[in-house]
């Protein structure tokens, strides 16, 4: 239960901090920068709150309803942008027709956002992380790519490890 109120707590929050940022770039709202920095501020802290609070919630429980992943990216689509845009980076879609799948939404909604996240802050300016989606047999398969460097062999070796990062602030 703590994990699903942290996510659903986290998720508005994000939404807003990438609007904030949409707005603090435009030219037309360079007098309220510095009101539109301490927001930001405020929204990080309160997100890295969350974070703490998240990585003491260990369990959670799966509700798995058959539902479109197409559909789920789709939703998710003005958020992942919105964070994206800031930074001069793009997210692309290529989606397939899949068959719908007994799905959590609020975890696939939650890998999406930290996948493109990570994706977008491994490249620079320019870069674009495409989503997709596609049928390899009888599996749907998600595919994430981005433009960055890529990972190095020592990180790679752990992933999969819980709580593993290379953000300073990061849970894993």
């Amino acid at each position: 239960m703590a994990a699903n109120i942290g996510h659903e707590i986290r998720n508005p929050i994000t939404t807003v901090r990438g609007f904030l940022q949409i707005l603090r770039e435009d030219t037309d709202n360079a007098d309220n920068i510095e009101y539109y920095d301490i927001m930001i501020e405020e929204l990080d802290s309160a997100n890295s709150i969350i974070t703490q609070f998240l990585a003491l919630a260990h369990d959670k429980i799966v509700v798995l309803k058959r539902q479109n992943l197409n559909s789920i990216i789709e939703s998710i689509l003005p958020l992942i942008t919105a964070n994206a845009i800031p930074s001069d980076k793009y997210i692309k879609l290529e989606l397939q027709k899949v068959p719908d799948l007994l799905l959590d939404e609020s975890e696939i909604y939650q890998l999406l956002l930290n996948m493109v996240n990570n994706s977008v802050d491994a490249m620079l300016p320019g870069g674009i992380v495409t989503i997709g989606t596609f049928m390899e047999g009888k599996s749907v398969v998600l595919s994430i790519k981005d433009e960055g460097k890529g990972i190095p062999q020592e990180v790679l070796d752990n992933i999969g490890t819980p709580f593993n990062t290379t953000k300073e602030n990061g849970t894993g």
